[in-house]
């Protein structure tokens, strides 16, 4: 753009324009952001409250059902199993969870990770149309990367 604006003697034109576009694309880009912090802490709350509860919450309430000593569904069964099983190894899932987290977001900064995120997440539900329409108004052109 600079050095079709320098050939065509409108250097100050196409550089205002420039400036206009990088201006209006880091403000589309901050308002996206805010509006995904909400979903995102949305989502962190409730993985803590569901730790919490099978942590804290289901331990207690297993101890009562074996004071009555009856026969419990399969599904609360199954839910007793998983609260044992996260209480009893607690600290590899939490560094099993943030190997996941950083390896991911280590991942998705290689060119390939990018190619791969930036197929999928187009396709997502709900965030899917969100990604293609903020990709779409702030991708850069060839002559910004």
């Amino acid at each position: 753009m600079v050095s079709a604006g320098e050939k065509g003697g409108l250097l100050a034109e196409i550089l205002a324009r420039l400036a206009t576009y990088l201006e209006n694309t880091a403000r589309l880009r901050k308002k996206v952001k805010s509006a995904m912090m909400y979903p995102t802490a949305v989502t962190i709350v409730a993985i803590g409250i569901t730790i919490f509860l099978l942590v804290r919450v289901v331990p207690t309430f297993a101890e009562v059902f074996n004071s009555f000593h009856g026969k419990l569904p399969a599904p609360t069964l199954y839910l007793i199993a998983v609260s044992n099983l996260l209480r009893s190894y607690f600290a590899y899932f939490a560094l099993g969870a943030g190997a996941i987290v950083f390896g991911w977001l280590y991942y998705i900064k290689t060119p390939a990770g990018l190619a791969f995120w930036d197929a999928k997440r187009i396709k997502l539900p709900i965030f899917g149309s969100i990604a293609t329409r903020f990709a779409w108004r702030v991708s850069p052109g060839p002559w910004l990367r």
